[in-house]
């Protein structure tokens, strides 16, 4: 049984560092994130890697997953980013 929440979030905020499979944003609430997954199609348009865009503001469009509220499990992806 599959008992995964997910939330669509749209906010902006500037890019911070790639560190061990993690894509960090500073948000406009000022809460930093470290985002897992990237849709494969915006890593296509940004190398977000190589540091090019680090402190570069974005619209950031991502999703909220709990898979386990009990062991307070949440991945964040990210579905749609523009560079601003």
């Amino acid at each position: 049984m599959d008992n995964n929440f997910e939330q669509l979030i749209i906010s902006t905020g500037k890019m911070l560092t790639y560190d061990n499979g993690y894509y960090s944003f500073e948000l406009e609430n000022d809460e930093i994130l470290d985002f897992e997954e990237v849709n494969p199609s915006i890593l296509e348009l940004y190398n977000l890697k190589s540091g090019d865009y680090s402190n570069r503001k974005f619209y950031i469009e991502y999703l909220e997953i709990v898979l386990s509220e009990e062991a307070n499990d949440v991945v964040f992806r990210i579905n749609k980013l523009k560079l601003m």
